[in-house]
Order: structure tokens, then C-alpha cells, then sequence
């Protein structure tokens, strides 16, 4: 039976079709994505765009230098969702609404800073904490991960390395164009050199322990919380390492999320719900759990409700934000020393 497309972004998540069309025309067509060398990629700095704003540091988050200082600070880090892939502004982003549900519900007054970035999975989520660990001094650490590890294994890929960029500057290297300021010469250099063969480098120079592909997405998540634990736990820092929801575990799914299933489950359906069951199973025995590490699945937070959270198998709107960020900011409330 031929299954029949169903696009994501006509999902009924979205207020009107209009706010639908911005959101994909930001994040698909005017957001731009540069390198970077600690944590592998970020947006590129000070873009405003009509449903997106990034600051100086290739954040989705105000202004670092002007978050009120009196305050604690607290890092969320993860993938898409926690950066806020489907929302119609910072406002409705979840680091934004779990800032302001402390405050507002519970009295909870701390910076949430956004470390989170679209395919991040938990290697980078690792080397975006540690970069700012010491800068920004958190007290507090809210992870939102676990798919992004799934897809990793199901690629075959323990990370997204940066051969391109790498071989890219090899190539310029070996035809003398890399430093080269006078332009002439740059485009004679180009012109006489270009038929020499490129040197390329393959995955060995990123790695020194390949892993099976059946290890990837447990060895990624583990190791990450592993040594965010065990830093934090040495500097007195809470953490609460959420397990992301997925569509295929919601209960009452809505017309549109039964149609996008439909559509989407093909053989990696199978595989990627198996893989989040495990992570969950992980999540769930608690015996990582410490007095200052806690571990919670989330993969059920959407079961009560019948109406359409998910615009795709994973990411969610406005309202969906909305009511992550509450159960967010209970469990911060009713778990605070």
C-alpha cells in the first residue's frame, strides 16, 4: 500500500498557516548555521529574524551580559525541542517559559541560558556545557536529550565530524591559497594548482576507539551524563537529565499525529522506539540517580492530552513548550533541597 505524504509543517500545532511559513522560512532558509571549533556548529551571531533571535554568542537566549546578575544561573542543554525548533518566538521556546514558570508559580529565580542547538546530539550537548561551565558558573543544569543519540546510531555516526571543513582547508593549504592576501596571485594560484589531488582524512583522525553501531546511542547518552554527573557532583551543581518525549509513545494521538505516523513509521520506526524504550528502561532502574543527579523520562508527558502536540515525530509547538515547561518546573519545585 503506497503511503501518502503528510507535511509536518501543515500540522495543526500551528496557530494559522502564515506563523507556520515563518517559522519554516527562518529556521529552513534565513537561519544561518557557521562552524564552530569547540562545539562542532551554532547559529551564526546577531540574527533577527521574525520568529528567531540569536545573540552575540550563537545563542537562542538574551544577551549574556545583560541577565540580572543577582540571579543563580542554570543551563538547559539539548537538541531541536530544547532549542525550540517549532516555536513562534524566544518567548515560547522552553528555556524562556521554564525561567519564567520558576518565577511566576514558584518563586524559583534563576537565568536559564539556552545552550541547546538543532541536531545536537549528546556529544555536543558534553562540549557546549563544559565550554561554559566555568564562564557561567550554573547551579543548576536541565538536560532535554535522547532522540538526536538514536539517529546518531541509526546513521552509523558517533558524532557529526567536520571532514568537509577540514578537507576544505587541506585542499587551500596545499594550493597556497589559504593565507594568500593579494588577489592576483590567489587567483593565479587557483587556476595553475587546482588539478592537484586532493589529501583527504577519514574518521581516524576523530577517533580512537570506533564503536560498534549497535553501542552508539547507549555509549553517547551514558558517557555525557557519566561526566556531567560526576563534575557536577564535585562542584555542588544540580542536574535534571529529562528523557525527551517521542510521538510514537503518546497514548491519544489526534488525527494529524495518527496520519504523520502512519506516514513516517518505516523500518526505522521499529528501530528508534525500541532504542528510546531502552534509554527509558536506563532512566527508570534510578540507580544513577544521586542527591544532586536526577534522572526522568518525559517519553508519557503528552499522554492526557488528545489534541495535536507533535508536528513530526519529535518536535512540538508553542503549546507543547508550554507544557513541557510545567512539568519541567514541578518536578524542579518539589525536588529543591
Amino acid at each position: 500500500m503506497k503511503k501518502i505524504f503528510v507535511d509536518r509543517w501543515d500540522s495543526d500545532i500551528f496557530e494559522s498557516k502564515e506563523i507556520a511559513h515563518k517559522i519554516f522560512d527562518d529556521v529552513k532558509n534565513k537561519l544561518k548555521i557557521l562552524p564552530h571549533p569547540y562545539t562542532g556548529w551554532r547559529s551564526k551571531p546577531n540574527q533577527k529574524l521574525s520568529t528567531i533571535s540569536i545573540n552575540k554568542n550563537g545563542l537562542r537566549n538574551a544577551d549574556i551580559e545583560t541577565l540580572d546578575k543577582t540571579k543563580k544561573n542554570c543551563f538547559i542543554i539539548g537538541g531541536s525541542v530544547a532549542w525550540g525548533f517549532a516555536a513562534s518566538s524566544n518567548e515560547k521556546i522552553p528555556s524562556t517559559l521554564i525561567e519564567k514558570t520558576l518565577r511566576d508559580e514558584y518563586s524559583i529565580n534563576l537565568n536559564v541560558i539556552n545552550l541547546a542547538d538543532q541536531c545536537y546530539s549528546s556529544f555536543e550537548e558534553l562540549n557546549s556545557f563544559m565550554l561554559a561551565l566555568n564562564e557561567l558558573k550554573p547551579s543548576m543544569v536541565i538536560i532535554l536529550s535522547g532522540v538526536n543519540d538514536v539517529y546518531q546510531e541509526m546513521e552509523g555516526q558517533y558524532r557529526i565530524e567536520p571532514t568537509d571543513l577540514i578537507n576544505s582547508y587541506l585542499w587551500m593549504d596545499k594550493l597556497g591559497i589559504f593565507r594568500e592576501r593579494n588577489f592576483i596571485k590567489l587567483i593565479a594560484k587557483i587556476l595553475l594548482k587546482s588539478h592537484k589531488k586532493k589529501e583527504i582524512i577519514n574518521s581516524e583522525f576523530f577517533s580512537f576507539n570506533k564503536l560498534n553501531k549497535n553501542q552508539i546511542s547507549d555509549t553517547l547518552y551514558k558517557r555525557k551524563n557519566d561526566i556531567i554527573r560526576t563534575i557536577c557532583e564535585k562542584k555542588k551543581i544540580v542536574v535534571y537529565n529529562f528523557l525527551q518525549p517521542e510521538l510514537f509513545f503518546k497514548k491519544k494521538k489526534s488525527d494529524f499525529e495518527t496520519k504523520y505516523m502512519n506516514y513516517a513509521h518505516d523500518n526505522n520506526g521499529s528501530f528508534i522506539e525500541d532504542k528510546m524504550q531502552k534509554l527509558e528502561d536506563f532512566i527508570l532502574k534510578k540507580e544513577y540517580d544521586t542527591e544532586l543527579f536526577k534522572n526522568i523520562s518525559l517519553l508519557d508527558c503528552f499522554n492526557d492530552y488528545e489534541k495535536t502536540i507533535y508536528m513530526d515525530r519529535v518536535h512540538i509547538g508553542d503549546e507543547g513548550n508550554e507544557i513541557i515547561s510545567k512539568k519541567i518546573s514541578s518536578y524542579i519545585n518539589d525536588n529543591q533541597n
